[in-house]
C-alpha cells in the first residue's frame, strides 16, 4: 500500500512514523516544536518518547479514519524534522 505521506506508514488506521535523534534534548525540542503547531491546528498526535526516539501516531479518532487534517499535521512534522534549525526560534 502506498503511503499517504512521505516516510509515514499506515498502521491500525493511524499514520505512524518514528524519529531518532542524537540525545534526549534534541528529541524533546522536536516534540516541543510539534506541540506548538499542533496547538495552532487544534490537532494533537499520540506520541511516545524514550531517550532519543520519538514515535508518532496521527489519526482523527472521531472519524475513525485518516483525514486531511491528519495528513497536514504529518506533512508539517516532516517539515519540522527536515528543517529543525529553522524552527528553533519557536522554543524561545
Amino acid at each position: 500500500m502506498q503511503s499517504l505521506v512521505k516516510n509515514w506508514q499506515l498502521t491500525n488506521q493511524k499514520l505512524y512514523r518514528d524519529f531518532i535523534f542524537s540525545n534526549f534534548d534534541e528529541a524533546f525540542d522536536f516534540m516541543r516544536i510539534i506541540a506548538y503547531f499542533s496547538k495552532k491546528m487544534n490537532h494533537h498526535p499520540l506520541w511516545i518518547n524514550y531517550y532519543n526516539k520519538v514515535e508518532i501516531y496521527i489519526s482523527t479518532e472521531s472519524k475513525n479514519k485518516i483525514t486531511r487534517q491528519d495528513i497536514e499535521l504529518a506533512e508539517k512534522i516532516n517539515d519540522i524534522f527536515e528543517n529543525k534549525k529553522d524552527y528553533l526560534t519557536f522554543l524561545v
